[in-house]
């Protein structure tokens, strides 16, 4: 019934993208072992599954005993079994392999989660350092410099600019954050607000990709994704159409999406990938050149793959040179409002000593 579907639907959506990778490696090794697919699903539903994954297994066995397939079962949770798993699946399934199918799939969603795991570990440090540094900022704002006001006002001399502005703000600070804080979150729902309209989402993405304040990042981990996943699809035998179809999904940027959906239209008019994808003026021109390569000498999923693999490592070459660079710019810079602080409360002081 429908309102089971929308239920389990909704299930799937708190699943995370590490228990998809575990759930697909565990079922690949229990096929690979000669389990029935159904004897798998069931076995990994009882080792200590969360409530969530279960109703999930559930469904997906009611489904194949009911006489469904595997990938028409799996589609009943998009959000949790994207396009390109299910595609794989079904190519599997028709092709008579399900568990190399699962394999690829487990192979993928494994590399693809540790470049994210090491992409969140590397900031880890740099978020730690503002939140510490604000923490600062606010500390001596509110409970330090409104120490020395009394004492300013019991000299009653006229204090430099520079005290006087410090003064003010923190009593900015102190006696108005709930304004700030209300301003800020005002000013976080105007930008959501406006990052919600398709118009502005592509033109930000857009310049996203463009940008090199951030060393290509985005442009590099979007392009790898994409690679990774389309030549994994076109290896299954998967039509191009799909392959295109389903790799696009897997986009969060939503000009580079737009560019692979018009290079799919090319494609589909005979055309070649490349030619397509460059006419975009948003991929980059090593993975133009190396997937025209695997076009002319007919090993293009190889050369997608190669394409995922040299992204992979340069993202983490970027972040690496990013932190570098961030580390020390926030440092030096976050130092040095404190220490104009410091410096305004000094020059105050000896203002009221020479008076």
């Amino acid at each position: 019934p429908l309102w089971e579907r929308l239920i389990a639907l909704e299930i799937g959506k708190a699943i995370s993208e590490a228990e998809l990778a575990t759930f697909t490696r565990e079922l690949a090794d229990l096929l690979k072992a000669g389990f029935p697919l159904d004897q798998a699903l069931q076995t990994i539903k009882e080792i200590g599954r969360r409530e969530q994954a279960k109703a999930v297994l559930d469904s997906v066995l009611k489904d194949l005993r009911g006489g469904r397939s595997f990938s028409e079962s799996l589609g009943v949770f998009p959000t949790l079994f994207p396009g390109f798993y299910v595609s794989l699946i079904r190519a599997g399934e028709e092709a008579g392999r399900l568990e190399d199918a699962l394999d690829r799939l487990a192979q993928m969603l494994t590399q693809a989660r540790m470049v994210k795991e090491k992409v969140r570990s590397a900031l880890v440090y740099p978020a730690f350092l503002g939140a510490m540094i604000a923490a600062t900022l606010i500390l001596v704002l509110t409970v330090v410099i409104p120490q020395f006001e009394p004492f300013f006002e019991d000299m009653g001399t006229e204090l430099p600019a520079s005290t006087r502005v410090v003064l003010g703000f923190g009593h900015v600070v102190g006696d108005y954050w709930w304004l700030l804080l209300g301003l800020i979150a005002g000013l976080t729902w105007l930008l959501r607000r406006a990052y919600a309209k398709p118009a502005v989402k592509l033109r930000v993405h857009r310049r996203l990709l463009k940008t090199r304040l951030l060393l290509d990042l985005p442009m590099k981990s979007q392009v790898s994704n994409f690679c990774r996943v389309l030549g994994l699809l076109l290896e299954s035998s998967v039509s191009v159409p799909q392959a295109f179809a389903s790799a696009q999904a897997t986009l969060k940027n939503e000009a580079l999406a737009k560019a692979v959906g018009e290079a799919a239209v090319q494609v589909a008019q005979g055309g070649g990938i490349a030619g397509a994808l460059e006419r975009s003026g948003l991929f980059p021109v090593l993975a133009l050149r190396l997937i025209h390569l695997g076009e002319q000498g007919g090993n293009l999923p190889i050369m997608l793959a190669r394409i995922a693999e040299t992204y992979d490592r340069q993202v983490q070459v970027a972040i690496e040179r990013l932190l570098a660079i961030l580390v020390p710019v926030v440092t030096i810079v976050m130092g040095m409002v404190v220490a104009g602080f410091i410096a305004a409360i000094l020059s105050g002081l000896m203002s009221v000593t020479q008076f």
